[in-house]
């Protein structure tokens, strides 16, 4: 019985996707709601789309793992494109980013970043890849033993 519960705690713990949020702000650090924030998916094309709350955040909560570019526009605003996001299984990333006044036909793309950081939880894990567990010494190839 006490492993039984034990064993549905644990596979209710793990996640198969990701999380990605984060704050928009002006230059003056002031926040900016009602901001169109797009990922997409580089590997699929597929888009999801959060607009920023009143608080100026915004929350992908259950995204595939994957590369992601993010993007977010608002009249007034130059569009912001940021490429290369990568989102691993349970993964959650924290991008902020900083609208600058402009025209809408104007836009910034920032290519190129430092590493991001998970600054929502202090959890320590890692994907383990699947050459990985073919390489480990295991009575069986089940991800699940690990």
């Amino acid at each position: 019985m006490y492993v039984l519960m034990l064993l549905i705690a644990t596979l209710l713990g793990q996640s198969v996707s990701a999380r990605l949020e984060g704050l928009v702000q002006d230059p003056s650090q002031a926040v900016v709601p009602g901001v169109s924030v797009t990922a997409t998916n580089i590997g699929t094309n597929v888009k999801y789309d959060s607009i920023t709350s009143e608080t100026g955040r915004y929350v992908f909560v259950s995204l595939p793992p994957g590369t992601y570019a993010l993007s977010a526009e608002l009249p007034g605003f130059k569009k912001i494109n940021r490429t290369g996001i990568l989102l691993q299984i349970g993964d959650a990333r924290t991008v902020n980013v900083t609208l600058e006044p402009g025209d809408v036909s104007e836009s910034v793309t920032v290519v190129a970043e430092s590493p991001l950081m998970d600054l929502t939880t202090t959890k320590i894990g890692a994907v383990v890849e699947s050459r990985q567990i073919l390489d480990l010494p295991l009575l069986s190839r089940n991800p699940m033993t690990l």
